[in-house]
């Protein structure tokens, strides 16, 4: 099973920082954000059985075997996300990596902070 885990929103907020000329702030949320998703990572690497397959930006990619596990997981890394940089962060899951990605796009245009699993929504 693989888990796509996305930033919701994090260009248009740097953006919007950057255009008003709060470069200071722009700075540290992105360190926040940085931050984040680097722990997400570590996090994610201390488990069993799972893989990280892409880390970058305010990207994670997995893969996990243990499925009874999986919203478990999900949900505990979204908040734990939330609650480092209060941004959210929305994840697709699948059995290849394309539908992975796919889903984490559906989720995305549902309204962002979702996560899309076997064509089901959690909020």
């Amino acid at each position: 099973m693989y888990a796509y885990f996305d930033g919701d929103s994090i260009g248009d907020s740097i953006e919007l920082l950057l255009l008003n000329g709060k470069i200071q702030e722009a700075k540290e949320l992105s360190s926040k954000l940085n931050d984040a998703i680097y722990q997400l990572k570590m996090e994610m690497k201390l488990m069993p059985n799972i893989e990280i397959i892409l880390f970058g930006g305010d990207d994670l990619l997995i893969y996990y075997d243990d499925f009874e596990k999986d919203m478990e997981i999900i949900n505990a890394a979204r908040n734990n996300y939330f609650n480092r940089c209060g941004h959210y962060i929305s994840c697709g899951c699948g059995n290849t990596i394309n539908l992975a990605m796919e889903n984490l796009r559906k989720a995305k245009l549902m309204g962002k902070n979702h996560f899309l699993y076997n064509n089901q929504i959690i909020k």
